[in-house]
């Protein structure tokens, strides 16, 4: 029984070009910057684990994708879907979809003090009206 529990990939539904978040972490090079204000702009978070297994992961694996009966469905709704790893290259590996590097940029100059966060954003953006295309890898 055990064997069969640990058996299955927690990446066996995701395409071979494609990675599972295993985790978040977060470099900072400025001193300036604490990290715990910037946790909350990541979007993306792993898979949680119950017991340091990706218990929810495993149950949604465990449904076969074709069927939706019982108890395929049933484990697809109680279990968790992968979180599959989105990056951004060109981006220095921050995913803004259209308009959100705008708002943020326009938030943080009505404010009328541009923190140490909106300034590091402006040098990687610096053409604030035109951000880079992302392109997933």
């Amino acid at each position: 029984m055990v064997s069969f529990f640990f058996s299955c990939s927690p990446a066996r539904r995701i395409p071979d070009d494609r990675y599972l978040l295993k985790k978040n972490k977060l470099e900072i090079n400025s001193k300036d910057i604490p990290p715990e204000t910037l946790t909350g702009y990541i979007q993306q978070k792993p898979n949680k684990k119950v017991l340091g297994l990706r218990f929810h992961l495993w149950l949604y694996n465990m449904a076969n994708p074709a069927k939706q009966g019982w108890p395929h469905g049933w484990l697809r709704r109680i279990g968790e879907e992968p979180v599959v790893y989105d990056c951004c290259n060109s981006g220095h590996g921050l995913w803004f979809d259209k308009g959100e590097l705008m708002s943020i940029l326009k938030r943080g100059s009505a404010s009328g003090v541009e923190t140490p966060w909106i300034q590091w954003l402006r040098q990687i953006f610096p053409d604030a009206d035109a951000p880079p295309p992302c392109e997933a890898s």
